[in-house]
């Protein structure tokens, strides 16, 4: 005696891993398939099935966010780099998703150093990657970077990147440098017993004005010396102060911090 139960007419097929959900991904939003335009995935399914048995030609039409685009646009002090492109990246919260994106500070500078498959970040971010700012906010820390993007999405349902991504091999191998890099503070050595008494102790005389003066300054004066004989033929200083400072800038390349 068989224990199977009747089907109704009302029954609905059970949801199975079919060939074209397994070739389509889910974020985009299904507009038609083929003639017809199907509200559930159950509708989708049924028309499946009728195209495979029918083995008939069918088009399936989906519409796709644009997940990255180039841009110029930084933040308000950010200095575009050479070497380095620029996207305007999407992260659109879907039912049953998570983002997936692990990050780490380097620098003062945020790197994407993990992407989850299946999530949104996969088809927007890339391992090695700078997230300049989070709609619009410049971020610079870890915690600042996980609550803008986890406060957008709860809100808008979405938020937007900007990405700064490394192009060339200079900028490759400072990104690579960056990721491996680890974050460890030095330990500071324990000091001596005694060195607290001595700079506690040289602080007051300090304060109480104490300090006597320098027996011997470090600058020579013309025609003194020990030699008596200098470099320049004369007993000339080898130090002088200039009674007006000059500023001198020093720049470095962008891609070593």
């Amino acid at each position: 005696m068989s224990n199977e139960r009747p089907k109704k007419e009302n029954d609905k097929p059970k949801t199975q891993n079919t060939q074209t959900q397994t070739q389509i991904e889910k974020k985009p939003q299904i507009l038609g398939y083929g003639e017809s335009v199907p509200d559930n995935l159950f509708g989708i399914e049924e028309v499946e099935l009728r195209y495979k048995e029918s083995a008939r030609k069918f088009y399936l039409k989906v519409k796709r966010p644009k997940w990255l685009t180039p841009t110029n646009t930084v933040p308000k002090g950010y200095d575009i780099a050479p070497g380095y492109s620029y996207f305007q990246g999407l992260l659109v919260l879907f039912p049953n998703s998570g983002v997936g994106l692990n990050v780490k500070a380097f620098s003062s500078r945020i790197y994407v150093v993990r992407v989850e498959g299946d999530s949104i970040a996969v088809n927007t971010c890339l391992v090695g990657d700078c997230i300049v700012d989070v709609d619009g906010c410049p971020i610079t820390t870890v915690s600042d970077c996980s609550e803008k993007i986890i406060k957008g999405l709860k809100e808008k349902r979405y938020v937007s990147l900007t990405i700064e991504r490394a192009t060339t091999p200079e900028t490759c191998r400072a990104v690579r440098c960056a990721l491996f890099a680890e974050k460890t503070m030095p330990l500071d050595p324990k000091m001596a017993t005694d060195s607290s008494k001595i700079g506690e102790d040289e602080a007051t005389k300090v304060k109480q004005g104490r300090v006597p003066d320098a027996s011997k300054g470090i600058l020579k004066q013309p025609g003194k010396g020990v030699t008596g004989v200098s470099f320049y033929g004369t007993e000339k200083p080898h130090m002088d102060i200039k009674p007006e400072s000059v500023e001198h800038c020093i720049g470095c390349e962008p891609y070593n911090p």
